[in-house]
């Protein structure tokens, strides 16, 4: 035989065997398959999972197969291997509809809006008819209206949800859409009826009992509102937010012996899961002081002498009460040699927030790997892990991390708050008030999480649901110094004076400084708005003796002068308050601040340099001098007490900003860069130190790993209103090659800083980008102008060499009302603060 057909014989074969193969692979997997269908009908869910995972073994694309098992996963509450089954069905069928509905539902209740946005629209292109079809695209337009504040597209949408309702009683989505509709409605009523629905179906569902709390909160039923939460106290006894919503009411109504008597009712301290006794032991270091609580954790643990956990908790109030080393070494004692176990495990995780707070950051993560490593679905332990995460600007990898927290505890405040941190930080602001606001709910109103979620609301102008979400967090802690604080900002925001006069009332009536404190600096602040400034100060003097602290008055009265113009009268308040105690450092100081506001340059200077004499370790001082000094010229002078500041302090931030600076200014970017970027790692929290260094990357550096940086640094600055901030997101995006994102932010920032030429010129460039020479033109005309003619700065010097460039097509002179004021000059820097501070020193101002 030929050899050339002997190898068709043995190619033929082979394609045969093959083929063979294949076919015995997809025959076993079917049987596989029929045998799970046939355990799942004897109820044998076990069983069957096992026979369809022996599917995927032979035949990963048998959808059928994946269908089921992702069906009986999510049944069983296995959430992320369910979605995770579901989008690799839909990775191979794309127009499986059962796997599209499922990956929605599931993205719409934890909040992944993207991933609900993508599914839901999926669906919708596959099969618009389809009833569950039908209900995300409601549910979208529900949400979209609800985040626009655009009430009569939400209404419209509303009546859509509470049509398909009536087919669907047991969606999951139409239930919250309609008590959510409800609430925002006001039909209490009808809210709490369609609460009481989903509970029969969901009777577990903590969400539903959260709204179901605030309901009643604001119809006033307090009957009802201490019932639910007694009933939810045993009903979710591992949820602490409940515990502590309950015993803030019952505070709030001035019946702290009711609260303790209830836990000690139902904590027993050799539980289990002893999750109530640690409210219990919580609740008497609150009333009482640690030293009871000291006293009742002896008394427990000589009852229960094994108890890690309480071990554990008395090392944590030794080490909060000032004894560090002894803290961390019974600490340490309780862990040695121990076999793991849960309570070993949050033990370790307790030493490594005590190590993370001496310092030792090293030991600190040793012991969360290890705890991680032994349990990776340990929640505290997962938070701690996206906290550095989120440092490290790995928004994506904190966010997984925290969604893995939040399936072992869906309910758990601290976790969701985190979460909106890491979104704030990837730039996403919708997502990150959508998790403040999950955070506020679950909390049950807690002062804390109102106040937050308040002031991220009324920080965007949104100052009627921010007055909500306070006014409803006074119902269950009526009289909280903080909750009521917050509310009388909200409304001098709104100018709403009678309702702020109410908050000043209510705050001059609570027995707490902090209450008081709050009431004289809300009511100088509403007696500016009805009578003036010269009121206002009157006020202030008359009230001064009353306050905690007589030198913040002291001060508040010289600031509202200096606004008012009054300089003499300021200056006369400053020396009368040093009159009385010449040698005070905080008035001598107050004094200074004044003689600079008030002009007397030299006199400041002189003050400083006194003052220093003694507390040369105060870094306020220096960049005090420094400005006062920087202020008269001599900006050589000042330069060299930023490096005689810096030997006397040496890791000061302030001071560090001082440096970084001047070397800007000197031309030394890699220098300023470095600082900044040490000043990033140190506290990468700051939003301002962000925008300073993604603008030196953006701005002077080209390679594109710099411009990958200053991207990352910088993403938090989307949708920021600040110009400067503007400038830097706009600018990177360009960079980018995202002209459509930059133009409308770059825009805003011209408008916001007239006077910045690099700001011009990025705005100018991005008109060129768009061809749009005229405006190109005009920007960098502008940009030339105000920048003068002896700077010779990169972007300077490329718009005069793009303006040259497009004279052809923009006229010689600008048109009447074009271009730069004829009597422009560049803009100059913040002057020397114009009142007196007693607080820190003010963050340093954004790059421009």
């Amino acid at each position: 035989m030929h050899l050339r057909s002997v190898f068709k014989i043995v190619a033929m074969l082979t394609v045969v065997a093959t083929l063979a193969a294949c076919e015995d692979s997809e025959e076993r997997a079917e049987r596989y398959y029929q045998s799970g269908l046939t355990l799942l009908e004897e109820g044998d869910v076990d069983r069957a999972l096992i026979e369809f995972r022996n599917v995927f073994n032979l035949n990963g694309a048998h959808r059928e197969a994946r269908q089921t098992y992702a069906r009986l996963v999510r049944e069983q509450g296995k959430m992320r291997e369910a979605y995770g089954q579901y989008l690799r069905l839909v990775e191979q069928y794309p127009d499986d509809l059962e796997g599209r509905v499922a990956l929605a539902e599931m993205a719409f209740a934890s909040q992944d809006w993207d991933e609900f946005d993508r599914h839901s629209a999926a669906a919708l292109e596959a099969a618009p008819d389809d009833p569950r079809v039908k209900t995300l695209a409601a549910a979208a337009e529900y949400r979209k209206a609800a985040v626009a504040n655009d009430e009569p597209a939400r209404r419209a949408a509303f009546a859509q949800v509470e049509t398909l309702i009536k087919d669907q009683p047991d969606n999951a989505i139409l239930q919250q859409i309609e008590i959510d509709g409800y609430v925002r409605d006001g039909t209490y009523s009808k809210a709490l009826e369609a609460i009481d629905r989903a509970l029969e179906k969901q009777p577990d569902n903590r969400s539903f009992y959260n709204t179901r709390l605030g309901v009643l909160a604001r119809l006033e039923d307090n009957d009802a509102l201490e019932t639910q939460l007694r009933d939810m106290v045993t009903r979710f006894p591992e949820d602490d937010a409940i515990k502590e919503t309950l015993i803030r009411f019952y505070m709030s109504r001035k019946e702290s012996d009711k609260a303790e008597t209830f836990l000690r009712e139902i904590a027993d301290p050799k539980a289990e899961e002893p999750e109530l006794y640690l409210a219990l032991l919580r609740f008497i270091g609150e009333l009482h002081g640690n030293d009871a609580l000291m006293t009742e954790l002896d008394r427990v643990i000589a009852e229960v002498p094994d108890s890690a956990l309480y071990r554990a908790m008395r090392a944590g109030l030794v080490f909060q009460q000032g004894d560090r080393t002894q803290g961390i070494a019974d600490m340490e004692a309780i862990i040695e040699g121990a076999e793991p176990s849960a309570q070993i495990r949050r033990t370790k995780v307790a030493l490594a927030q005590m190590l993370l707070q001496t310092g030792n950051e090293v030991g600190a993560r040793r012991l969360i790997e290890e705890v991680l490593a032994e349990d990776a679905t340990q929640v505290d332990a997962l938070r701690m892990s996206a906290a550095w995460q989120i440092e490290a600007d790995d928004t994506d990898g904190a966010i997984a991390t925290l969604r893995n927290a939040l399936d072992q505890a869906p309910q758990d405040v601290a976790a969701m708050t985190m979460m909106s941190q890491a979104y704030l930080r990837a730039g996403n602001r919708d997502l990150a008030r959508d998790f403040l606001s999950l955070a506020n709910d679950s909390s049950g109103g807690a002062p804390t999480e109102a106040v937050r979620y308040a002031r991220f609301l009324s920080d965007e102008k949104r100052f009627a649901p921010a007055e909500q979400t306070l006014v409803a967090a006074l119902r269950t802690s009526r009289d909280n110094p903080a909750l009521l604080a917050e509310l009388g900002r909200v409304y001098l925001l709104m100018d709403d004076l009678p309702r702020l006069k109410q908050v000043v009332a209510t705050l001059k009536n609570v027995e707490d400084d902090a209450a008081k404190r709050a009431a004289a600096g809300l009511e100088t602040a509403l007696i500016e708005r009805e009578s003036g400034t010269d009121a206002a100060i009157a006020f202030l003097e008359e009230s001064s003796q009353d306050w905690e602290n007589e030198l913040v008055a002291t001060s508040a009265t010289i600031r509202a002068r200096l606004l008012g113009g009054d300089n003499a009268g300021a200056l006369q308040t400053a020396q009368t308050a040093l009159a009385e105690d010449p040698q005070n450092p905080e008035r001598r100081s107050l004094m200074a601040a004044t003689q600079a506001a008030t002009g007397d340059l030299a006199g400041a200077e002189a003050t400083y340099r006194d003052l220093l004499k003694d507390q040369a370790d105060k870094p306020r001082l220096w960049l005090e001098l420094i400005r006062t000094v920087g202020a008269q010229g001599r900006t050589d002078e000042a330069s060299q007490l930023v490096a005689d500041a810096l030997a006397a302090n040496p890791a000061a931030p302030d001071l560090l900003w001082a440096q970084a600076g001047n070397m800007e200014r000197d031309g030394d970017i890699d220098g300023a860069i470095k600082i900044y970027e040490d000043l990033y790692a140190q506290n990468s929290n700051s939003v301002i130190v962000a925008n300073n260094l993604a603008s030196l990357l953006a701005n002077h550096r080209d390679d594109a790993e710099s411009l990958e940086r200053a991207s990352t640094v910088a993403r938090r600055l989307r949708g920021m209103e600040q110009p400067a901030f503007q400038d830097t997101w706009g600018w990177i995006a360009f960079r980018e090659g995202n002209i459509d994102d930059a133009l409308p932010v770059l825009e805003s920032a011209a408008k916001g800083l007239p006077g910045d030429p690099t700001v011009q010129y990025h705005l100018g460039r991005v008109y060129e980008e768009m061809s749009r020479p005229d405006e190109a033109a005009a920007q960098y005309r502008k940009a030339v102008e105000l920048a003068g003619e002896e700077n010779v700065t990169g972007p300077i010097a490329d718009a005069r060499t793009r303006l040259d460039s497009l004279k052809a097509s923009t006229p010689q002179e600008a048109a009447p009302g074009q271009g730069a004021p004829a009597e422009a000059t560049p803009q100059q820097a913040e002057p020397a603060e114009t009142a007196p501070q007693e607080a820190a020193p003010e963050e340093p101002k954004p790059e421009e």
